[in-house]
């Protein structure tokens, strides 16, 4: 295996969807990366197909992104291993469907801690290492939802809407001129 540097890719949720496809888009780049999801099994085998196929680096964390501590310590952990997270793809999340009125309370309030408050923990500590660096890629993964409220979507539109306003305002404060032209969120 090769190490690119000790510059790394950091994907959440990347045991499926759009995380596993950037996983696989980003080794065929010959790029390290860091898989980051709470699935071990589903991690575990994407990490040895993309060794084997590609020859990259890859760390797989398992990680309750719901929970900031363990952001906290998933960033620490990083940093302690001198890992350096180049580009960070806030990709992980989950929607509830149906009536609002019909969700349990608790399920909507862990979609939020999910949405919003990992991802904006997972960009304020990745984004200070990538400040002081003077480089680096963050890509926010939202949905089409975040344009309009849809009926069902009450909540996952909403939290969908945050990730496009976040991204929005950061990538106006983080592209501006004298700061970095490296460093923007996408």
């Amino acid at each position: 295996m090769k190490s690119n540097e000790n510059s790394w890719v950091l994907i959440t949720g990347a045991s499926s969807g759009f995380g596993e496809e950037f996983a696989r888009q980003y080794a065929a780049q010959g790029k390290s990366l860091v898989l980051v999801a709470r699935r071990l099994s589903k991690l575990e085998a994407l990490s040895a197909q993309l060794r084997e196929r590609f020859g990259v680096d890859v760390i797989i964390e398992q990680v309750d992104l719901s929970s900031i501590p363990a952001i906290i310590e998933l960033h620490e952990q990083l940093r302690e291993r001198n890992i350096v997270i180049d580009v960070l793809i806030n990709n992980a999340g989950h929607g509830l469907q149906g009536p609002f009125l019909d969700q349990p309370l608790d399920e909507s309030l862990a979609m939020i801690d999910l949405d919003i408050a990992s991802l904006t923990a997972l960009t304020r500590l990745f984004a200070a290492d990538m400040r002081a660096r003077k480089r680096g890629h963050i890509l926010m993964v939202a949905s089409l939802l975040s344009f309009l409220g849809v009926k069902n979507f009450a909540v996952y539109s909403a939290a969908k809407a945050y990730v496009l306003r976040f991204s929005d305002a950061l990538h106006r404060e983080l592209n501006r001129p004298g700061f970095s032209r490296h460093l923007a969120s996408s």
